[in-house]
Formats: C-alpha cells, structure tokens, sequence
C-alpha cells in the first residue's frame, strides 16, 4: 500500500517513487510466481483538476488498485479490505 498526497508539495516526485517501487514490487512477484495485492490510495486534499490527473496516471499501474478516499463509497470498500485481511490473519485478495 503506497499513500499519494496531492496537496504535498513534491507531489510529482513522490508519485514517481511509487511508480518505481511498485513496478519493482509486481517484477518480483511475477519473478517468484508470487500473487499479492498492491494499492495505491490518493489521499484527500489538492485541487480536482491534479487529482484526476494523479488518478489518471496512477491507473496505468498494471494489476494495482487505485482508490481515491475523497470518494466515500471507495473509502469504505478500501478500509472493508484492510479490516478482512487483518482480521482473518491471510493476504488481501489479488486484483486482477
């Protein structure tokens, strides 16, 4: 799970390390024939017009999930996901 602030100030250098890691992250998975799930959440703040870009960008993340906690509806799915997960001791299911 990789936090984006779009209100930070370096928010373009901090995307582009998520973009790197998480790149590096799903290489070693598929490497290792390995299956996870990798998120990457947009946190609230920044104007519309730079969060739908940031959410553009970060949708081309291959077999990442992107949610956006300014929108309720994905909030509540996203922290649903992290409770099961949390709760039941296993990973959180891969996203195809």
């Amino acid at each position: 799970m990789e936090p984006i602030a779009p209100a930070e100030p370096q928010v373009e250098k901090t995307t582009s390390e998520v973009f790197t890691r998480l790149s590096a992250y799903r290489n070693v998975l598929q490497n290792q024939s390995l299956e996870a799930s990798l998120f990457v959440y947009l946190l609230q703040g920044g104007s519309q017009s730079e969060r739908d870009r940031l959410l553009c960008d970060l949708r081309a993340l291959d077999g990442t999930r992107v949610v956006d906690l300014e929108r309720e509806i994905e909030r509540g799915q996203f922290l649903a996901t992290i409770r099961r997960a949390a709760e039941s001791g296993s990973a959180l299911p891969e996203v195809n």
